[in-house]
């Protein structure tokens, strides 16, 4: 039972790392020189220079998320919290 509990202390304390910030602004200097690259592109036509913009912008964006929620596992909506099956199997286990 002890290595029960003992994991899922491991568990949770290796989920308050966190992305160092010489990091973050690496990505975000990127992600600026990347959409400001797409700038430099001659199109023809503004609609599509704005579309083909607005896509690279929403795949950065997207990343970025998928960074934020891969660097916090158990937070969230995909967080293992205390709910009803989880409150069964600790009374279950300790009796």
């Amino acid at each position: 039972m002890r290595d029960f509990f003992n994991a899922r202390h491991e568990r949770v304390r290796d989920n308050q790392s966190f992305i160092p910030l010489l990091l973050w602004i690496t990505l975000w200097f990127g992600a600026i020189i990347m959409i400001g690259f797409t700038f430099l592109i001659n199109v023809s036509e503004f609609r599509v220079h704005l579309f083909m913009t607005a896509c690279v912008a929403a795949l950065i964006a997207a990343l970025f998320v998928l960074i934020a929620e891969l660097n916090h596992p158990f937070t969230g909506l995909s967080s293992a919290g205390a709910t009803r099956a989880w409150l069964n199997t600790i009374t279950d286990l300790s009796h």
